[in-house]
């Protein structure tokens, strides 16, 4: 093996958080390393793909936006392992938010599901009483004006 390819994900104290992206990695062929509360973490998954056998280490962190694991601690990871491995290449690739291609299939994923949202076409007024509670509103308020139909 020449490259290996690392998804690098947060990390969770709940074990069934991390399924999604074990079946992600698994299914691309790809290793799983975490940030923090996971194994193995992005240090052990990198050393252990050059042990075996790996000169290059591509890192694609699964993150929504830039902050400070992408931005402070993944680099800081990388440049200790790039000191202890200095014959191979260890990259970090940009994370999935600053890919357009990612943005935009999370606008097709939102768009389907608010087609998806039938009208609302209920007499139950016990909803709509509870909405406007939670958004400050009296129900005999929001009749005011109101163009929602009970």
């Amino acid at each position: 093996m020449q490259t290996a390819f690392v998804l690098i994900a947060h990390g969770s104290r709940d074990p069934a958080w991390a399924e999604p992206f074990t079946r992600l990695a698994h299914g691309a062929g790809a290793r799983l390393a975490f940030v923090e509360m996971g194994s193995p973490t992005v240090d052990e998954a990198v050393t252990r793909a050059i042990a075996e056998g790996a000169r290059t280490v591509r890192l694609l962190p699964l993150f929504m936006a830039v902050g400070r694991h992408v931005r402070q601690d993944i680099p800081a990871s990388v440049e200790t392992l790039r000191a202890a491995h200095p014959d191979c290449t260890i990259e970090i690739l940009p994370c999935l938010g600053e890919n357009e291609h990612f943005w935009a299939a999370l606008a097709e994923i939102v768009r389907a599901h608010m087609a998806e949202t039938p009208p609302k076409t209920t007499t139950d007024t016990t909803t709509d009483t509870t909405i406007d509670a939670i958004a400050g509103a009296t129900a005999q308020d929001s009749d005011v004006g109101s163009t929602r139909s009970r």
